[in-house]
């Protein structure tokens, strides 16, 4: 079983729903052991999918079709270790770029675009007119 799924399913049989958000640390070691299984479950569980090359390379990202995903696109909290943002740059700016392709998916339940909405209703509320990470959003 895939590692997105997995995770769905051991939160419902525990919380009979779907989990809101999940939280995701990147460290330097497990992403080279495990190849990029923590970015894979991340674009899993948003519903979004690394475009591929006629050569095998990575060209970006695209949604997964609502007949294929079957889920909501999950809000992902990404935790990224120092050294594995020094070493892995251009993964983040992949994972950044999945996450602002998955804000404006309105096929399905899109739980990262809820769970956005409500924060940027809450920064402004308290005052904030700018927040770092959500200046795109904004």
């Amino acid at each position: 079983m895939p590692a997105a799924a997995k995770i769905i399913a051991d939160y419902q049989k525990k919380h009979r729903c779907y989990p809101s958000k999940v939280a995701v640390v990147f460290w330097t070691t497990e992403t080279l052991r495990h190849e990029g299984i923590n970015e894979c479950t991340i674009l899993n569980l948003m519903g979004i999918r690394p475009k591929w090359s006629k050569t095998g390379r990575v060209t970006g990202v695209e949604a997964i079709p609502v007949r294929l995903l079957k889920q909501p696109r999950i809000d992902v909290m990404v935790n990224a270790s120092g050294l594995y943002r020094d070493l892995f740059p251009d993964k983040l700016e992949f994972i950044d770029d999945a996450v602002r392709l998955a804000l404006r998916q309105a096929d399905i339940e899109n739980l990262i675009a809820r769970g956005t909405w409500r924060l940027k209703r809450k920064l402004l509320a308290a005052g904030t007119t700018y927040a770092v990470g959500l200046k795109y959003v904004f």
